[in-house]
């Protein structure tokens, strides 16, 4: 009994791979980013990728994603509280770019009227600005 039910394992599988293809393409676009908390505006830029789509079956797609994703935040202004004067007083003005590689697994369920996309990804910053302020010539602390 074991054997047959291996045989119609082995066969249901074989024709199931005979369906599977695999299309790559590339990614590009545009990206509105922020940091919160920051007090910036919007860094506007740009992302670029590649995927492969890996059709398994009609329902079920599995998509590998790394793409260059550039973020931030663009015109942050840092403010010290002055102890001599009991006042903010305006420090340094800036932008803080952020570069991420981004590795995702989507997979997506294809049905009649919707489909659903769930999977990992992982972001990696790959280079950073950090926001340092020249100002503390008071001793004052700095927000």
């Amino acid at each position: 009994m074991k054997k047959v039910m291996m045989l119609l394992a082995v066969c249901a599988f074989g024709s199931a791979n005979a369906q599977v293809s695999f299309k790559p393409g590339v990614k590009a676009g545009y990206s509105a980013s922020t940091v919160t908390g920051m007090g910036g505006e919007y860094r506007n830029n740009f992302y670029v990728g590649l995927y492969g789509n890996l059709k398994l079956t009609r329902v079920y797609n599995m998509q590998f994603e790394m793409m260059y994703l550039r973020q931030g935040v663009d015109n942050i202004q840092s403010y010290r509280y002055d102890d001599n004067t009991y006042q903010y007083v305006q420090g340094r003005q800036g932008s803080v770019p952020l570069d991420y590689l981004s590795l995702n697994l989507i997979n997506k369920f294809n049905f009649d009227k919707f489909s659903m996309h769930v999977g990992p990804g992982l972001d990696i910053l790959v280079s950073e600005h950090t926001a340092t302020n020249s100002y503390n010539t008071t001793g004052g602390n700095y927000y």
